[in-house]
């Protein structure tokens, strides 16, 4: 498992690669957001990959100066954040290809929201949020057959409250079945964080790797308050989850 906390304050600290960290997370975040757009034939062929090409080479580029950075920020101390950038950023220069068939992209179907990550009163990521307000149905707020890209959030509340009323202490359990399928998903499972969101700030319960088989975690509240449930998608590529619930 990769220390979130110590990325996190060494990013704070690349103050010379704010706009490189930055341009580096909008082509992630951006990239297809359309993805339909790659079905439609072009007279030119030619002219789409020589276009595809060059997007992916700013991409990598980007990528590749990012990591310099960061490893001489961090050699010393850092073999946990070199290990998660060698399998997270450099995977952020190619495609995060296309849902499991019959799956619905988050960017397509939430409601979008932005939340900003600050360290130190210093912006280190705005990640791109998508609510779902489910209705209640035996006793779960349930989404099927959902898919979200890296760096992407998926962002759950009632579908008739701001979030779940919870008292400091008290905890709501999320279950996450992941599409586990080689052809989506790598060997040693699909790195993710999931937590309560409120009021601007990210309360993380557990970051790892998911394996196949659904699994289970109690997110507890910190304080008094209406929470929504999240999960962050850490790999390169999308996760397609057969089912996301909470209870």
């Amino acid at each position: 498992m990769f220390d979130n906390e110590l990325y996190i304050k060494t990013f704070s600290k690349l103050k010379a690669s704010e706009n490189t960290v930055a341009e580096v997370m909008r082509m992630t975040t951006d990239r297809k957001t359309n993805l339909s757009r790659f079905n439609k034939p072009e007279t030119n062929s030619g002219q789409r990959v020589q276009r595809r090409t060059i997007k992916r080479g700013a991409v990598i580029a980007a990528a590749v100066l990012l990591t310099l950075a960061l490893a001489t920020t961090v050699l010393a101390r850092g073999e946990d954040i070199i290990t998660y950038l060698g399998n997270n950023v450099w995977g952020m220069a190619v495609s995060e290809g296309y849902p499991v068939k019959g799956y619905a992209l988050a960017r397509r179907d939430g409601e979008f929201m932005q939340v900003k990550v600050e360290a130190d009163g210093e912006l280190i990521w705005n990640l791109q949020g998508y609510v779902f307000s489910p209705d209640k149905v035996n006793d779960k707020y349930t989404l099927e057959k959902v898919a979200y890209g890296n760096g992407e959030m998926i962002m759950i509340k009632p579908g008739d409250a701001d979030g779940f009323s919870l008292k400091k202490g008290e905890s709501m359990t999320l279950y996450a079945l992941l599409n586990t399928e080689p052809k989506y998903a790598g060997k040693a499972g699909e790195l993710f964080q999931v937590g309560c969101y409120l009021n601007g700030e990210l309360y993380e319960t557990f970051t790892g790797n998911l394996v196949s088989g659904g699994a289970v975690f109690a997110i507890e509240a910190p304080c008094d308050g209406e929470f929504m449930i999240y999960m962050i998608n850490f790999c390169a590529t999308l996760q397609n989850y057969a089912e996301i619930s909470v209870y």
